[in-house]
C-alpha cells in the first residue's frame, strides 16, 4: 500500500512539474492571423494553467495608423463568453496600462510593433482572465467560425466564437465577431531564481546592420525568474568586455557604430553565467560601380545584395549574376541615394544559365521576388520562377514603386495547372495576398521583351483612384498558358 501511495505522489508530483513555466515565453499569433482587417479594440481569454503566477511585461501588436497611437490594456476577471458590453467598469472591466507610441503603419504583414513595455501584469496560477487590447487604428484578423486556440508553456490564447470581438474605441462596446487580435504577449513565470541560472542562447535581429542603424538583442532558453539580473556587454574583439550602460533588461536594442560582439552575463544571488557572444558586422553605403552575385563574387547571394542596399548607394550600381540557381525569396526596399541616375540593375546576363527559384508557402509572403516601394531598380536577362502550389507571385510590386524595369526575362509560375487568382507572373497590387487589391502599387513601370509563362494572371496591375498608375509600358512580351493577361 505504501509502495501505491508512494508511486501517485510521484506521478502527481510530475505533473505539477510539467505545468510549471520557468523561462521568459512569447505567445504570438503572428505565424497563424492574417492583417486583413481593422480597427480599435479587440478581446480575448487569456488562461494561465500553470501551477504557478506568471507575469505580463510587454506587448507588441499592429496598427494601421501611423503618428500618434493610443494604446490600452484591460482585464475582466470573467473570461469573455458572449458580447462583452461596454468595456467599463460596470462590465467587469479594469484598465491596467496605457500607453502613447508613434504609430509605425501596417496593413499588409503580421510585423508587430512595441506597444507596452515593462508591464507587471499577473495572472494568478490556473486562472483565465478576459483581455481587451485597443490602439488607435488596431489592425486584426477576421476568424473563420469556431474556436482557436495559441498556445506557449501552459498560457493559451483562447479566441473565437463568443469570445473576439473587435471595434471601436473604449467604452464603446466591440461588436464585429469573431476577430483575432494580432500580435505578441511577452510573459514570465513570477518563481525565485537560485543557483546558477541558466544564460541561454544570444538570439539578434540580423547579423549585419547600417552604420548608425540597430540591431534587437534577447535571450531564448536562458532562466527567467524573480531575482534574477541581465546585463548586456559589448567587445570589439570578442575577448574583452565591458558593459553596456542601461542595457540592463532581458532584450535591448543596440546602435552600431562598428563592428561589435554581444552578449548578456545573467546574475542570480551574486552568481552569474554568460550567453554566446554574436558578432554584429557594419554595413556602409555601396559605392557606384559594377559587381557580382554568386557563390566567388562580391555578393554571395541575392539576400545579401539586398540587405546591402538597405544601407544605400552613392552611385549607379550593377549587379551581375553569376551563373548558377539561387534558391531564395528576395525583398528589395526602397534604397536611400537611389535615383534616376544612381539606378540599381540586376543583370542575369543569360537566362538559361542563371536562375532564382523559391518554393512559396506562406500565404504573406508568396512572392520570389517583391519590390517593397523600391525605385529606380532594373531587372533584366534572369529566369525567375516560383514553383509553389498553394500561392505564387514571381514578381510582385507593392507600396509606391516607382521608375521600375522588367526586361528580358523568363518569369514561370511553375504550377502549369493554377487556375486560381492567388498565382501571377508580374503582379503590382495593394495588398500581399491579393493580386487585384487596390493601393498604390507602382507608377513608371517598363515590361519588356519577358516570356511568362503560367499562372492565373500573366500580368495584372492594379492602381487605386486616388493615386491612379501612371507611365505604364508593356511591350513585346510573350505571355503563355496563363488564363487572364
Amino acid at each position: 500500500m505504501k509502495q501505491k501511495l508512494l508511486f501517485l505522489f510521484l506521478f502527481l508530483t510530475t505533473l505539477l512539474v510539467k505545468n510549471e513555466i520557468n523561462a521568459q515565453t512569447v505567445l504570438s499569433t503572428t505565424s497563424s492571423f492574417l492583417n486583413n482587417n481593422s480597427n480599435g479594440t479587440v478581446t480575448f481569454n487569456l488562461q494561465n494553467t500553470n501551477v504557478n503566477d506568471v507575469m505580463i511585461t510587454d506587448i507588441a501588436g499592429i496598427t494601421g495608423t501611423s503618428g500618434t497611437v493610443n494604446v490600452e490594456f484591460y482585464y475582466n476577471p470573467i473570461p469573455v463568453s458572449g458580447a462583452p458590453g461596454n468595456i467599463n467598469a460596470a462590465n467587469g472591466w479594469v484598465l491596467v496600462e496605457t500607453n502613447t507610441i508613434t504609430g509605425i503603419a501596417n496593413t499588409t504583414t503580421t510585423t508587430t510593433q512595441p506597444f507596452i513595455s515593462g508591464m507587471n501584469f499577473i495572472i494568478p496560477a490556473n486562472t483565465t482572465y478576459g483581455i481587451a487590447i485597443f490602439a488607435t487604428g488596431q489592425r486584426y484578423f477576421t476568424l473563420p467560425p469556431g474556436s482557436t486556440t495559441i498556445a506557449a508553456d501552459g498560457i493559451n490564447m483562447l479566441a473565437g466564437d463568443n469570445i473576439s470581438y473587435a471595434g471601436g474605441v473604449p467604452p464603446a462596446a466591440p461588436t464585429n465577431s469573431p476577430r483575432g487580435w494580432i500580435g505578441e504577449i511577452t510573459i514570465i513565470p513570477t518563481i525565485a531564481c537560485s543557483g546558477t541560472p541558466t544564460p541561454g542562447t544570444t538570439v539578434v535581429s540580423g547579423t549585419t546592420a547600417c552604420l548608425g542603424g540597430s540591431v534587437d538583442l534577447s535571450l531564448t532558453g536562458s532562466s527567467y525568474a524573480t531575482g534574477l539580473s541581465f546585463q548586456w556587454q559589448s567587445s570589439a574583439n570578442g575577448i574583452s568586455w565591458t558593459n553596456i550602460p542601461t542595457a540592463t533588461s532581458f532584450n535591448f536594442t543596440a546602435t552600431i557604430s562598428s563592428d561589435t560582439y554581444f552578449r548578456c552575463e545573467i546574475t542570480c544571488s551574486g552568481t552569474s553565467a554568460y550567453s554566446n557572444s554574436v558578432l554584429v558586422n557594419t554595413l556602409t553605403t555601396i559605392s557606384g560601380g559594377t559587381y557580382t552575385i554568386g557563390t566567388s563574387g562580391d555578393y554571395p547571394d541575392f539576400a545579401s545584395v539586398a540587405n546591402a542596399l538597405n544601407c544605400g548607394i552613392n552611385g549607379p550600381v550593377t549587379f551581375n549574376v553569376l551563373p548558377g540557381v539561387y534558391n531564395e525569396q528576395i525583398i528589395i526596399n526602397d534604397v536611400p541615394g537611389a535615383s534616376a541616375t544612381n539606378t540599381v540593375t540586376f543583370d542575369g546576363i543569360d537566362i538559361t544559365t542563371r536562375k532564382i527559384t523559391f518554393n512559396s508557402t506562406t500565404s504573406a509572403d508568396r512572392h520570389t521576388i517583391r519590390l517593397n516601394g523600391a525605385k529606380f531598380v532594373r531587372i533584366k536577362n534572369l529566369t525567375i520562377e516560383n514553383t509553389s502550389t498553394s500561392n505564387a507571385f514571381v514578381v510582385h510590386m507593392t507600396n509606391g514603386c516607382e521608375d521600375i524595369e522588367l526586361t528580358s526575362n523568363h518569369i514561370i509560375v511553375d504550377n502549369q495547372a493554377a487556375s486560381s487568382t492567388a498565382y501571377g507572373g508580374i503582379v503590382a497590387s495593394g495588398s500581399l495576398i491579393t493580386a487585384t487589391s487596390t493601393g498604390n502599387s507602382v507608377n513608371k513601370l517598363l515590361i519588356q521583351d519577358n516570356t511568362i509563362l503560367n499562372g492565373y494572371y500573366g500580368i495584372v496591375l492594379t492602381g487605386i483612384s486616388t493615386n491612379r498608375i501612371n507611365d505604364i509600358q508593356i511591350i513585346n512580351n510573350e505571355i503563355l498558358n496563363s488564363f487572364y493577361f
